[in-house]
């Protein structure tokens, strides 16, 4: 039994008949004892489980959906069908599974229904002396993510006990410091609402550049081809591939007055194998790290003998990286300086131009243009994805260098504007972590 470690208890302390050892261990006792608490979360927060079923016009989200970044911004408006959660603006959404994954978030306003997986609990406030925001800020301390992890069970699919997380104890200072953490959420609310816009801004200038302000796609359901114009030139039989609202598209790009290519011929694709050092510590990036708007949301730090085998593709500042994976193809980023050097997944695609700046690849690859013949162009059954060929036969509009600087401008701005908001929440999860320290002094 060297270098294990004990826990013991009496037989009458076990919660629900629980023998798991990490729910018992010392590091959650401890954990525990630093936010020591007559006040728990259920006494100030409700829990709710309001269920939609078979609805239309909501906001749907699921395990997907990295909620980890404070707030959440991917949305998805579609018929649901089966059960999901409904949840009000202000309420705190947790998710039991891959609780180290920190998916959770603070609901925020929309004018339509917001619904999320059965596997999210939906905490709304019962009174005004701590918010939804309070409590976000406080589960990402380290403390609240050892308790969680601890406190999961399965193999599977591990999940934390529901009764941990309404038993979870809220220290005073909380209370104490909780306008303070709302105005940093607000002022980082705003920041995060105006660098999406100037995001937003920046694809309508593509679109109309391209001309596809007033494009309205054909509803023909039919296209007919002979052999010698299908099989024998594409190699696809799958009707999908043929659908006129992709030779639409294609038509847009080579009716653009500043001219095109091939992506082989416009851009330059790094896909060769790197292999990471054992005991080298290196940034990794996958498809749950990338953010609605262009954005890496975070990696995994890991040393490299215990990368997986798909970390192989390494990035600098200025690449883009496109998701290979249909079902994730919008999943974009472009490599800030934060990402110099990292890891990212095989699963992506990563490349530079010398013709079309980073920011306006990022956008326009992430445009309804791009990403319909990503999809157009994508095979496969098990895992279908757009393979290497099909990718640098894509056909791309070379943007207008004046138009290209607007959207450089918009798009760096943008990003800053993100790091200024993301810079403010951590000031909030470091001033609940510095109360938590101060409590142990």
């Amino acid at each position: 039994m060297e270098g294990r470690e004990i826990s013991e208890n009496h037989y009458s302390e076990l919660r629900e008949y629980i023998f798991g050892s990490d729910f018992n261990s010392k590091r959650k006792t401890a954990a525990l004892f630093k936010i020591t608490s007559k006040n728990k979360v259920i006494d100030y927060f409700d829990l709710h489980s309001d269920i939609v079923s078979n609805s239309v016009n909501v906001m749907s989200y699921d395990l997907t959906h990295t909620l980890g970044n404070f707030i959440h911004e991917i949305g998805i408006s579609k018929n649901i069908e089966g059960t999901r959660k409904l949840a009000n603006a202000g309420d705190f959404i947790i998710s039991r599974l891959r609780s180290y994954l920190k998916e959770f978030a603070v609901v925020q306003e929309n004018t339509d229904k917001q619904v999320f997986s059965t596997e999210y609990l939906v905490y709304r406030p019962n009174t005004k002396y701590i918010s939804a925001n309070t409590l976000l800020a406080f589960c990402l301390t380290k403390e609240v993510q050892t308790i969680l992890n601890c406190s999961q069970y399965g193999t599977e699919h591990p999940r934390f006990y529901e009764f941990v997380f309404n038993e979870l104890p809220l220290p005073d200072f909380l209370f104490e410091i909780n306008d303070r953490i709302n105005n940093l959420f607000l002022k980082a609310h705003a920041k995060r609402k105006y660098s999406q816009s100037l995001y937003k801004e920046a694809e309508e200038l593509l679109i109309e550049t391209l001309g596809l302000k007033d494009f309205q796609p054909s509803n023909e359901g039919n296209n007919i081809k002979t052999l010698k114009e299908s099989f024998l030139k594409t190699g696809r039989l799958d009707a999908e591939y043929y659908q006129i609202k992709y030779e639409e598209k294609l038509q847009i790009i080579k009716k653009y007055a500043n001219g095109y290519g091939t992506l082989q011929q416009k851009c330059n694709l790094k896909d060769n194998n790197f292999t990471p050092k054992d005991e080298h510590e290196y940034k990794y990036i996958e498809l749950a790290d990338i953010g609605k708007s262009g954005n890496v949301t975070g990696c995994t730090i890991e040393i490299g003998q215990h990368l997986p085998s798909r970390a192989r593709r390494k990035v600098n500042v200025g690449d883009v990286i496109v998701s290979s994976i249909e079902g994730s193809l919008g999943s974009c980023a472009l490599i800030t300086q934060e990402y110099n050097n990292a890891i990212c997944s095989t699963g992506f695609y990563v490349i530079n131009s010398e013709e079309i700046n980073s920011e306006t690849l990022l956008v326009l690859f992430k445009s309804k243009l791009m990403q319909e013949l990503l999809k157009q162009n994508c095979s496969g059954t098990i895992l279908t994805a757009i393979n290497k060929t099909e990718f640098q036969n894509l056909l791309i509009p070379i943007i207008d260098i004046c138009v290209q600087t607007e959207i450089a401008d918009l798009i760096k701005q943008s990003f800053a504007l993100r790091k200024e908001s993301e810079n403010l929440l951590q000031e909030a999860k470091e001033m609940v972590e510095k109360e938590i320290e101060n409590r142990i002094i």
